[in-house]
């Protein structure tokens, strides 16, 4: 059956990018093991929402306990578990109190932690750090007599520097989240928490703004602290008057609520696109909608929540260990099958590329997070990934990148119409009229008026009911065949 939804997308038309109705193209949803399948089934019952929103938002929940703890070997690579997700949906939708619901153990469980460290961490810090200034200030007074060691005294200071430093870096409190954060802060706080960091918002838009570049005076993007933080290579940064951040392997998990003109904002700069920050995202447009108040209150089932908890909890015990997964060759099959499918989407829309090409890597990323949820925190280690692991993960892909493909494909219509608009002009202008529109040869395009002839076949593959390419056949005097391009009314 999962196998079925998956193969469904891979059923669009050659020539034809128009999106169909959501009952035509949607995929199916794949039901989810408990704690987190049951905690679906009750926030969607209890806020009124469509599952695919809570099932997102709990899938980085759930990415976000693993942290960096387990990873995936495939044999070739060892896959995270960190993915990067953007539920989306309108104003009054219940995005935001399903968001609040399904993350609530992880905010919970950073502020416990934060109080511990405010009453037992940091006042130690504090007084082993007044202990070294009383020595230091001791040390350099002792330097001005003549009769003392002057080299001994500076190893001493050049000691007591050191671990200052080091007291200054510990006072920075350790994180699980942040939310509203400039790249350079998110830096320093993935260099005070293991270099792992979970960035959620239920209200995303400023966080966007500043990656679009509202902090830049040239105005250019900043995400490449983001696209780093996805993949764990190394980062460095080095700014004036600012201490320098230096990360090793960083990983991040990505939750941002967001609305449909902030996504649709996003798809529109090219760089984000092109650049891979969007293919590396699950993305949700959800079917949630601002519902009637029918007067029936809804309860959350406490039992439900409390599993639910525990799961999350259970989770973030491990997250300092180090596990690596063993994949069924079974598993690894299905893996495989699943990227080339995509990997044979490039003649058909190549702007898609950079997502297609993103899709295996997703999957087997939600693959470590189910996993996890399937067996537990505390016996996961040892368990080999099954092929039904592998499945449900490569469904959820395929689910999730709908809104990507929806939303790409509505731009490139966009952009393709828009090419057709200019072409119809430039027959008009150079070409001659003929009963279906109007024709110019493929030469003059494309040596005069800046064409690719990719591009042209391209469109004329996609929309043969607008562009034609016709080759005649040389006259009676001989020469080459003449390439023409009908342009139809």
């Amino acid at each position: 059956m999962i196998l079925e939804c998956i193969k469904n997308d891979e059923s669009q038309s050659n020539t034809e990018l128009e999106t169909e109705s959501v009952e035509e193209q949607r995929i199916a949803l794949p039901t989810l093991p408990p704690p987190l399948g049951d905690m679906i089934s009750e926030v969607a019952k209890v806020r009124k929402v469509h599952q695919d929103l809570p099932t997102l938002i709990g899938l980085a929940t759930i990415s976000a306990a693993i942290g960096k703890s387990c990873r995936l070997d495939t044999g070739r690579f060892r896959t995270p578990a960190n993915i990067f997700a953007l539920p989306t949906g309108s104003s009054g939708s219940g995005k935001s109190t399903a968001y609040n619901d399904i993350s609530a153990p992880l905010f919970d469980v950073e502020k416990e932690e934060l109080e511990t460290w405010n009453t037992q961490t940091r006042p130690n810090l504090e007084a082993k750090k007044k202990l070294l200034k009383s020595e230091e200030k001791r040390l350099q007074s002792k330097s001005h007599r003549k009769s003392e060691d002057y080299g001994s005294i500076v190893q001493d200071l050049a000691r007591i520097t050191a671990s200052l430093n080091e007291i200054e870096k510990q006072l920075e409190p350790p994180r699980l989240l942040a939310e509203d954060a400039t790249s350079q802060k998110l830096g320093a706080l993935l260099e005070a928490s293991n270099e792992t960091l979970a960035v959620f918002s239920s209200e995303a838009g400023d966080i966007l703004s500043n990656i679009a570049g509202r902090y830049n005076s040239s105005g250019r993007t900043d995400e490449h602290l983001f696209l780093k933080g996805f993949t764990g290579e190394p980062h460095r940064v080095d700014r004036v008057g600012r201490d320098p951040v230096s990360l090793d392997h960083p990983c991040m998990t990505i939750c941002w609520i967001t609305t449909p003109d902030e996504l649709a904002g996003l798809f529109r700069n090219e760089r984000f696109v092109t650049g891979g920050l969007l293919p590396r995202f699950l993305i949700c447009e959800s079917e949630s909608s601002p519902m009637k108040d029918d007067g029936t209150i809804e309860q959350f089932d406490p039992e439900i929540q409390k599993r639910w908890n525990q799961c999350i909890r259970g989770i973030l015990e491990i997250r300092n260990q180090e596990i690596l997964i063993p994949s069924t060759k079974e598993a690894l099959k299905v893996f495989i099958e699943y990227g080339n499918r995509h990997a044979e989407e490039h003649d058909r829309e190549p702007e898609a590329d950079s997502f297609n090409s993103r899709r295996r890597e997703i999957a087997e990323r939600l693959s470590v997070c189910l996993h996890v949820l399937e067996h537990g925190a505390k016996n996961v280690a040892g368990r080999s990934l099954t092929k039904e692991i592998a499945e449900m993960a490569c469904a959820l892909s395929s689910f999730y990148s709908q809104a990507h493909l929806g939303i790409l494909r509505r731009l490139i219509r966009e952009n393709d119409m828009k090419e057709i608009d200019r072409l119809h002009s430039t027959a008009m202008q150079n070409g001659v009229e003929s009963a279906d529109g109007y024709q110019t040869t493929l030469r003059e395009l494309i040596k005069n008026n800046g064409y690719k002839r990719e591009r042209i076949e391209l469109l004329s593959k996609r929309y043969p009911e607008k562009i034609q390419i016709v080759t005649t056949s040389p006259g009676s005097s001989g020469g080459r065949p003449s390439i023409l391009v009908v342009v139809t009314r």
